[in-house]
């Protein structure tokens, strides 16, 4: 079998999931929210997920997509503007862990200064859903 075309194969099927909705579990477990990145997007992402303490959480809402700075260099991470926005953005205080497509609203988790990252920017089914059930844990 040509190499060239078990690479090209290999690149398309990568870049047909892009267009898939993102899998991603959130969960509360004990005094630690988990944020778990599943599947081809744990390799978009370069990252399996976090976890972090609940009362690191500062704040959780659902923001319309185009409302969402995006700021910072990718390191590392895929990015396919207009399609995929996935992985660790920015450095140091700035450093922001993303997952989403083309999503018109997403869910923003952004943590206490002194964490890995400052915030969290996911695509899920229902933002708003997901604002409020967290928000009630975390008593953002």
């Amino acid at each position: 079998m040509n190499p060239a075309l078990v690479a090209i194969g290999l690149v398309l099927l990568l870049l047909a999931g892009m267009w898939t909705p993102s899998r991603i579990v959130l969960s509360v477990d004990g005094p630690d929210l988990r944020i778990r990145i599943t599947g081809k997007d744990a390799l978009y992402a370069l990252s399996r997920g976090l976890t972090v303490p609940l009362a690191a959480v500062a704040s959780v809402s659902a923001v319309p997509n185009r409302d969402v700075a995006r700021t910072g260099l990718r390191l590392p991470g895929t990015s396919l503007p207009g399609v995929l926005r996935a992985g660790s953005y920015g450095t140091g205080s700035r450093r922001d862990l993303w997952l989403v497509r083309r999503a018109p609203e997403l869910l923003v988790i952004e943590l206490q200064p002194g964490q890995r990252y400052r915030r969290v920017v996911l695509q899920v089914p229902d933002p708003q859903a997901e604002a409020l059930r967290l928000g009630a844990t975390v008593g953002a």
